[in-house]
């Protein structure tokens, strides 16, 4: 199993499942640099549009775990003040998905949760439905709805100057697992 590399504005990795029962399930609150809208706003956003599209597929929906978003906070925070676009390397055997914009001017989107998850989401243009697998195209989509993971950490930091931002998706137990495809990414109901 390996990541996907592209330069495209989303990147997925692909990992062994874990369990993550222990953690809680109450959204972390917290207020970012940049627009007029918190962290808990894009969380929930987020949340709502992966369960949406999962609703879709017949899977069940996903619920916010603190200990995945506070992981995921830390690393889009870490991303962005490093300027860097990349997955992480020490996720506990969490799936992963990234996002990211720029602009000239202060970015002001107060739907960075669905449009992370909306670009994710429209890999499934790609995706073969009589011939499921991974692929680079389509591991984000596959990601999102697949059928095994329970839950969701979303983390959103923007630069000091608030024309660039990142959304880090972190999700457990991981998809994208090799052999598991066909029970894991149903086609839509």
């Amino acid at each position: 199993m390996g990541c996907n590399s592209s330069t495209a504005t989303v990147e997925n990795c692909q990992m062994e499942p874990i369990d993550t029962d222990q953690e809680t399930s109450t959204p972390l609150s917290k207020t970012q640099k940049s627009a007029d809208v918190t962290s808990n706003a894009w969380e929930i956003q987020a949340l709502n549009s992966h369960n949406e599209f999962r609703a879709r597929h017949g899977v069940p929906p996903l619920v916010l775990k603190d200990e995945i978003t506070r992981k995921a906070q830390a690393y889009a925070q870490y991303l962005t003040e490093n300027n860097l676009f990349e997955h992480s390397t020490n996720r506990d055997n969490l799936g992963e998905n990234l996002y990211t914009m720029s602009s000239s001017e202060p970015l002001t989107n107060k739907s960075l949760g669905m449009d992370a998850t909306q670009s994710w989401y429209d890999e499934i243009k790609s995706y073969d439905f009589n011939n499921p697998g991974f692929s680079m195209e389509t591991g984000h989509f596959t990601q999102v709805i697949w059928k095994n993971t329970s839950s969701l950490g979303v983390g959103v930091a923007f630069s000091d100057n608030g024309r660039r931002v990142v959304v880090v998706a972190q999700y457990g137990p991981a998809g994208n697992v090799m052999g598991q495809f066909p029970e894991n990414v149903p086609p839509p109901q």
